[in-house]
């Protein structure tokens, strides 16, 4: 029996909205001022070099916190290798919603 790496939902949940609200403040006046409200984007995250992944279930809770309609799709589990180039996540939906939560995810 292999124990699972994950964290629970409600503990990433919780984390992230933590980060979230030191992150964020108020809000990001540079994002809303540069990004029309509408726009659709897609973000990928990509390993800068070898790894192991970790942290991943953190990254889709902020994602869904900021904006429950963003789609992460999840490459690599925690604990399996990666590789330099390799993608961990891609999350697609609002460009807002992404650039809010983008520094919280990628920490």
């Amino acid at each position: 029996m292999s124990a699972s790496l994950a964290l629970p939902a409600f503990h990433a949940e919780r984390l992230a909205h933590i980060a979230l609200a030191e992150d964020l403040g108020a809000g990001d006046v540079t994002t809303d001022a540069c990004v029309l409200p509408d726009t659709r984007a897609v973000a990928r995250a990509r390993a800068r070099t070898d790894l192991v992944a970790s942290g991943l279930e953190l990254a889709v809770a902020t994602f869904r916190l900021v904006d429950p309609t963003i789609e992460v799709e999840v490459i690599h589990s925690n604990g399996e290798l990666v590789r330099a180039g390799e993608e961990l996540f891609v999350a697609r939906g609002n460009a807002r919603a992404l650039l809010n939560g983008e520094r919280v995810a990628l920490n």
